[in-house]
Parts: structure tokens; sequence; C-alpha cells
């Protein structure tokens, strides 16, 4: 499989990658992530947040349908090592979406099956601009075929993509591994045009969270299909008071959260809508009660064949 099919077939992904152009001065971040928002210190980091994940089709004679799946994700603090073997304190953020679903032509349904989409990255602290240090993309995802083949109506990819970054941002090497639907591996390296803040496409939701911006801003990250640095937009936020019920630390939560609301929109090698993350406002920059999470986000899936919704549903916060 080539670089270029990349992101074509993994549309599942919780943010596929956003994209814009221009210039941008480096953006601050706050450890919005904990109850006391000016720590420093990130060891005992223990995080898990679970989202229930809708689909809705958008109809035609080529349909696709989702079992109500689940998204899950974590943050900890770990002992990074790299490939020379020096060590860092740094932040692991892990996601898990797993999903069952179908295709159909004219009333026709096809085989059942499932689909994954599990990251990993690597990062540093707040302070120090959760600057990326390696991240892995684990996907098995079955996409339409053109032309129906002895009846199937769907073809399974399944690959991984690694990420390695140099301390300094100097050099990317990216390396890709696939299984389906047939084997083969490639690397390659390059030199990334770091313009303000530089981060991973695999914690840009993640990032979010940290941020206390009145106006637009912009970033950059890489762009794993064409492996060129790409700037980022983020539109400027909003804030609306909205209903949520889910369940915090064992106690039910249901009521009026007053969020931000961090519109993007990209304009890259795979154009498509923009989308819209709502998170839990700060509500004391030393007592952040919902710590700024992540409550609600869509993503369209491939060839627009519909949308997922990820709507919070469990928060486990096991530190400070």
């Amino acid at each position: 499989m080539k670089f270029k099919r990349i992101i074509a077939i993994a549309a599942l992904a919780p943010l596929a990658l956003l994209a814009g152009c221009g210039g941008t001065p480096p953006l601050s971040f706050t450890s919005n992530w904990y109850a006391d928002t000016t720590t420093t210190n990130i060891t005992g980091t223990d995080e898990t947040l679970e989202y229930e994940v809708k689909f809705k089709g958008t109809g035609g004679d080529y349909t696709l349908s989702y079992d109500v799946g689940s998204f899950v994700t974590t943050l900890k603090d770990v002992n990074y090592a790299d490939a020379n073997g020096n060590t860092t304190l740094a932040y692991l953020y892990r996601t898990e979406l797993r999903l069952t679903g179908r295709y159909a032509l004219r009333g026709v349904q096809g085989e059942d099956f499932e689909d994954y989409m599990i990251t990993e990255v690597y990062f540093r602290p707040a302070a120090e601009g959760l600057t990326p240090l390696e991240s892995k993309k684990t996907v098995r995802a079955t996409v339409p075929v053109g032309t129906p083949v002895d009846g199937a109506l769907s073809v399974t990819h399944e690959y991984e993509l690694g990420v390695v970054y140099a301390a300094d941002l100097s050099n990317v090497e990216c390396t890709l591994k696939t299984t389906l639907p047939e084997a083969s591996e490639k690397t390659e390296s390059v030199k990334p045009d770091v313009n303000g803040t530089f981060l991973d496409n695999e914690q840009i939701a993640f990032a979010l969270r940290g941020l206390s911006l009145s106006a637009a801003a912009t970033f950059t990250t890489l762009d794993p299909q064409t492996r060129r640095s790409v700037s980022v937009n983020i539109g400027a936020p909003t804030t609306v008071s909205e209903h949520f019920n889910f369940e915090l630390n064992g106690q039910t939560v249901d009521e009026d959260i007053a969020t931000v609301q961090y519109p993007l929109s990209y304009q890259a090698s795979q154009p498509g809508p923009g989308r819209t993350f709502v998170y839990a406002g700060v509500t004391d920059a030393h007592n952040n009660r919902f710590r700024s999470v992540l409550l609600r986000f869509e993503n369209t899936v491939m060839q627009s064949m519909g949308t997922v919704q990820y709507t919070l549903k469990r928060a486990t916060f096991n530190m400070k």
C-alpha cells in the first residue's frame, strides 16, 4: 500500500488530517486536564474517557450502517525512551475505536465486518508545548469497492503507521507496514517545516483541551499522505451552554455545562467538511471540575456515506 492511500482508508479516525495555510506564533498550552490547571508535575497522570459512537447514514443505492460502537481514550505519564536510550518524562495518549458495520447495495446486505483504529502518541508536557516524540496508528478499515466482485461489497485494509520525531523536530521518520490486502513495508525520512507550534496528528483532539483562545489560531502538523508540513486552522472559539449526561468518577452528571467549541477546517490532500470539537470550559483554574474534557464531536466517514458522532458517557480521573 502506498502512503497516498493512508488517509483515504482511515476515514473512521476521530480526527482526519486538518490543514490550512499561513504562519503562526507558538500556542500557549495550560494543563486543563488536571483539577489544578497550574500543575507542572505530570507524575501520577491517569485518565480514562469512554464515548458512545453512533452513526447516521446518508442513504442511496450503496449504503453503510454501523451498530453503536465504542471509543476509549487514556492518558498516562510514562518514562519515554528514544532510539538512543535517552529517557524523558512524557505523556502517553492512547485511543481505541471499534465499530461493527455492513454495506448494502440496493437493499442487498453484505456481510458484517469489524473495524478498529488504535493510536498511541507520546509527547512532552504543556510547559514544553506538547511537542510530539513518537506516534503509532494501527488500523483495520473496511472500504467499499467500486464494482462488487463475487458478491463482495467491500475490501479490508490493515496497516500500521509509525512516526518518530527527532528531539529538535529536525527530522521525522515515517514507516508504513501493511498486512491486508497485501503485505508491504516502506520507510521515509522527511524534514518538517516547523512553523510555530508543531503537533502530531494523533494528539490534536487532546491538545485543544489545553488552549484558552479568544481568536482564531494556527499550528503545524505533518500530512502523512504527502509527508509535508501543513498549517492547521482553528476558528475563533464560541462559548455555549449545552446539556450533557455522563458518569464522572462514579457519579452521574446530568446538567448544563458551559462549553468551548473549536471549529477546525482543512484544505489539504484530502479535502472535506470542517468539524467542531466541543470541550467543557474551565470552571476554576484551581478546581477545574470537568478537566476541560472533550464532550462531543463528529466525523464524516469515507465517500460521505454518513457521519459518526462521539458522545462522552464515562470519565474517570484517577489523578490530581
